[in-house]
């Protein structure tokens, strides 16, 4: 016979509404009446068998072009094993520099034994490849890396991976095939293609361009250990699939979305065996399967792994395919859409089918997924979705220091049309209450959360059922726990994932985690914990900063003015008074903020498709209810001195001037000064100051020492206080001015700058001199004096004890009574 055949061996019809799939053991003919076979060479596999190449060649002057029309020709022990270069491809027929063309196709042929790629197009384009058979390839059956190459109706079977092949045991082969190996392809077109068992890949692919009409239509993958977007049956995986850039660490992002559409995936098919399913062929064997994929539930098949975004690549197969080895993309979602799942089952000793399932190697992020269209046929609804608790083995220093990486944890699918959930916009999150005050070495409780968000303002503790007596991602009575799903099904409730970035120099080395998220707080209040970095409906959040400074809200790069700000006073800045007439509300615009201080609370609004930004302006803060931003320590005159005077520069930015963190310093030094020395008046404003506390304004981010958790080229200090906690340390410089007679004050002057005080000798043999350390640092409510002495021995001496402090340079300075010694020093 000269032609190609499709034989049904064991037939399943598996109907669903308008799908139907007919699954079959594959039969083609090989045997043609045109032979173009190679030569044999008994105990020598890598000798060249024989190659057919179609190309063009320039001879004496002259340019010459072939071309190859072949029909039903059959290509025997072919081809030649490890050549398969782009300037040498030892395949059995190749297509090499034609160029756009229409004289050249290849139709109801068959390749019979081949020792490398079998059919192979390199700068060759518009070829039609129609109706053949590729049987025993090694590597891959088809390679191209030209344009426009058009398959149809073409069988593959038996794709080898030649690290394994004929017993080889190639350690540092990390090749990866597809029996149609299309990543250097354009635009191919695949219709009605079958691959019926590869070692590797059915195809690998970049895809197709998701603003072009789809080239690809009706084809089959099976027993692949990874199929693609196409109908995937007994596969171990069906798709998996990993978008990359832009890197988070440069801030930017971009919309991308991982698709999956009009697809049928298939669990298991009658004639896929537990003994089938269990075995391993030899590059399985050779990769290790938790390379490939770490299995499905329990070992079981799996149809879609939910999609990840990531920084950079993840070094495929030198890693876990399906892990990540970068800090995860900021932005991302995946869709999965008009997709049937038959035959997802839990079968005895063979595991159990699940349809839908996260990825187990995104630890860090699972970013949002939504769903609509989904047809469930012969599965139940136990089988239709699986989301991994957390990797206890994460909880290191090198990973996520303390507690429990995120990804699993902040999981949400929402359901467009009910097709998964039985409710429209329904939503499925994970357990993120797991382990709370449980296993200690998750991290996760109600010791972990911050302590201010426990504690009232004046310090007394909040009785966890007055506030947040649930713990985890909010619920309402719609909820139902997935016990198998191992997540909560949320009928009347809209989740949204929200991203926390930071964008200070030091991102990856000042952590702020735990970050506690408080939903509804009350009797029936909710409290979730967040490590990492984490959209139509508007939310209000209530952030808290431990150390106040200035919060200036951008939205869009647009700034957003505090609801609480004094109009009157522009251009300077300074707020109104507190009160619940500034809170902002869900009606209020995008970036509405207002700056709670007694609370150190920040409340602002924010919305799906805005970016919201939060830069922190440093500020010196006088607890008498008196708000300085650096740049207005002009207008108060307490930026100057007799000594000194400030110059600044001027910005577009609000707030106008600007200091450098040594003005800071000085200015903080000068309030200090003023105060303890009785001239608050210079503060330039009608104030009765019985208590001043000056709380330090925040220095900007230097540049990043140790990073707080690993990636390539990090340093990790074992043992070491964590930012976090550093960054909780507030240092205050308190003046109490109202003493009582007898009370020792402990500091003078500040942290900084503290008040001087000097020694001097008086009275007796004029030509004494005292020696030792004259001049001492007022500290812990004394100046120690340790190591003084005379030269000369003498009657009627006396020290006088003065201070002497930067402003203390004019008949106006503050000094302190002379204290007399009486005695003789020897």
């Amino acid at each position: 016979m000269s032609q190609t055949g499709f034989i049904s061996a064991e037939t399943h019809n598996l109907h669903s509404g308008q799908v139907e799939a007919t699954l079959a053991g594959e039969v083609g003919l090989l045997a043609r009446n045109i032979v173009i076979e190679g030569n044999k060479y008994p105990g020598f596999e890598n000798k060249l068998r024989g190659r057919v190449i179609v190309s063009r060649l320039t001879q004496d002057g002259l340019d010459y072009e072939g071309s190859a029309k072949l029909d039903a020709v059959e290509f025997r022990n072919m081809g030649q094993l490890g050549f398969d270069d782009t300037d040498d491809p030892r395949f059995s027929l190749a297509f090499h520099s034609l160029g756009e063309t229409t004289t050249n196709y290849v139709k109801r042929c068959s390749f019979n034994v081949n020792f490398s790629p079998a059919l192979g197009f390199f700068s060759t384009n518009s070829v039609p490849v129609e109706a053949n058979i590729f049987y025993h390839s090694v590597g891959s059956g088809v390679i191209d890396e030209g344009s426009d190459n058009v398959y149809k109706d073409n069988l593959l079977v038996s794709i080898l991976f030649p690290g394994t092949y004929n017993g080889a045991q190639e350690t540092q082969n990390m090749d990866w095939y597809g029996a149609f190996n299309l990543n250097k392809a354009t635009n191919p077109v695949l219709e009605n293609n079958v691959v019926a068992g590869s070692e590797q890949a059915g195809i690998r692919t970049y895809g197709e361009n998701c603003q072009d009409a789809s080239l690809w239509i009706n084809n089959e993958i099976h027993s692949a250990i990874f199929g693609v977007l196409v109908l995937s049956v007994d596969n171990k995986l069906g798709t998996n699939q990993l978008v990359y850039r832009p890197a988070a660490l440069s801030h930017e992002f971009e919309d991308k979305t991982a698709t999956v559409h009009d697809s049928v995936f298939v669990g298991a098919t009658p004639s896929h065996t537990c003994s089938f399913h269990q075995s391993s062929s030899s590059s399985i064997l050779f990769f290790s399967k938790s390379k490939f994929w770490e299995g499905g539930k329990e070992d079981g098949n799996t149809g879609i792994l939910f999609a990840s975004f990531m920084s950079s690549v993840n070094m495929a197969p030198k890693h876990k395919f399906n892990e990540l080895s970068s800090y995860p993309a900021l932005h991302g979602s995946s869709y999965i859409e008009d997709v049937t799942f038959t035959n997802f089952e839990s079968r005895d000793n063979c595991g159990i089918d699940v349809a839908l399932m996260t990825n187990q190697g995104s630890d860090d992020a699972i970013h949002p997924i939504f769903t609509s269209g989904l047809t469930f046929v012969d599965t139940p609804e136990d089988n239709y979705v699986f989301i991994h608790y957390t990797n206890l083995v994460r909880v290191n220093p090198s990973d996520c220091v303390d507690m429990d990486c995120d990804g699993h944890k902040k999981v949400v699918v929402t359901d467009n049309d009910g097709s998964l959930l039985g409710s429209e916009q329904a939503t499925l999150t994970s357990e993120a209450e797991k382990e709370w005050d449980g296993d200690r070495s998750h991290g996760v409780g109600d010791y972990r959360i911050p302590i201010p968000l426990r504690q009232n303002s004046d310090g007394s503790a909040i009785p966890e059922a007055d506030k947040f007596p649930n713990k985890g991602i909010v619920r309402d009575n719609s909820c139902t726990k997935m016990a198998t799903w191992q997540g909560w099904k949320c009928t009347n409730l809209i989740h949204r994932m929200m991203i926390i970035e930071s964008l200070d120099s030091d991102t990856e080395v000042r952590r702020l985690s735990p970050i506690g998220l408080i939903a509804n707080p009350g009797p029936n209040g909710y409290v979730d914990l967040v490590n990492g970095p984490q959209d139509q409906e508007a939310v209000v959040l209530h952030i808290y900063f431990p150390k106040l400074q200035r919060y200036d809200i951008y939205v869009d790069d647009i700034y957003v003015a505090p609801k609480n700000l004094d109009t009157s006073k522009l251009p300077a800045y300074q707020l109104l008074g507190e009160g619940t007439m500034y809170e902002p509300t869900l009606s209020d615009p995008t970036g509405s903020n207002y700056l709670q201080r007694s609370e150190k609370l920040l409340h602002v609004v924010l919305r799906g498709g805005q970016i919201v930004d939060i830069k922190t302006t440093p500020m010196i803060i006088l607890t008498t209810g008196l708000v300085v931003d650096p740049n207005n320590f002009y207008e108060m005159e307490i930026a100057s001195s007799p000594t000194s005077s400030l110059s600044s520069n001027t910005s577009t930015a609000p707030g106008g001037n600007v200091l450098s963190s040594e003005q800071l310093d000085q200015s903080m030094s000068n309030i200090v000064e003023y105060y303890r020395t009785g001239n608050s008046d210079k503060f330039n404003v009608s104030l009765d100051l019985d208590e001043v506390n000056v709380v330090e304004a925040i220095e900007p981010p230097k540049d990043p020492g140790p990073k707080a958790t690993k990636e390539e080229g990090s340093v990790v200090i074992e043992d070491a206080e964590l930012f976090s906690q550093i960054q909780q340390k507030e240092e205050e410089a308190t003046l109490n001015k109202s003493l009582e007679v007898g009370d020792a004050v402990e500091s003078l002057g500040h942290s900084s700058d503290p008040w001087q005080f000097t020694a001097t000798l008086i009275g007796g043999d004029l030509a004494a001199t005292l020696m030792g350390t004259r001049t001492v640092a007022y500290q812990d409510g004394y100046a120690n004096f340790t190591d003084l002495s005379l030269d000369l021995p003498g009657s009627d001496y006396s020290i006088s004890f003065n201070v002497a402090s930067r402003l203390c340079l004019t008949s106006h300075c503050y000094t302190s009574s002379k204290l007399l010694v009486s005695g003789l020093f020897i």
